[in-house]
């Protein structure tokens, strides 16, 4: 019997730079500070974080899915966290659940998603063009 998979969503593995802050000031983190997606879904994100945020907290994020574009605006909330040692840096890796997001923006990680995924497909053709 293994560990049945919570997630309704598929994941990405793509760096994209985000911004977050918790937005109550009495919260641990009132600033903004910066991260990047360690991976993507359309259903929430997971950051690496230098301090421990506490289950449930809600978390407002910017995700710069493009630089020619202003950053998606997102309010999630931490459903799990783990402490991680990065190029001898303590971190945690953030699971963020996405509470509120316009479909339009829903719609762009969609298609950020896809983007990377045809771009990896062109770098696999590549690859095998040249093997030949």
């Amino acid at each position: 019997m293994g560990i049945k998979e919570k997630r309704r969503f598929a994941r990405l593995n793509i760096p994209i730079e985000v911004a977050y802050r918790t937005p109550d000031p009495k919260e641990i983190k009132a600033d903004k500070s910066k991260s990047f997606t360690q991976d993507i879904s359309l259903g929430g994100v997971r950051i690496m974080v230098k301090d421990p945020l506490p289950l449930k907290t809600p978390i407002e994020l910017e995700v710069y899915i493009s630089e020619s574009s202003p950053p998606l605006l997102v309010r999630g909330e931490i459903v799990w966290q783990y402490y991680s040692k990065i190029a001898g840096q303590d971190c945690y890796e953030t699971g963020i659940e996405f509470t509120q997001i316009d479909f339009q923006d829903r719609e762009k990680i969609k298609e950020a998603m896809f983007d990377a995924v045809k771009e990896i497909l062109k770098n696999l053709d590549r690859l095998y063009i040249e093997r030949k």
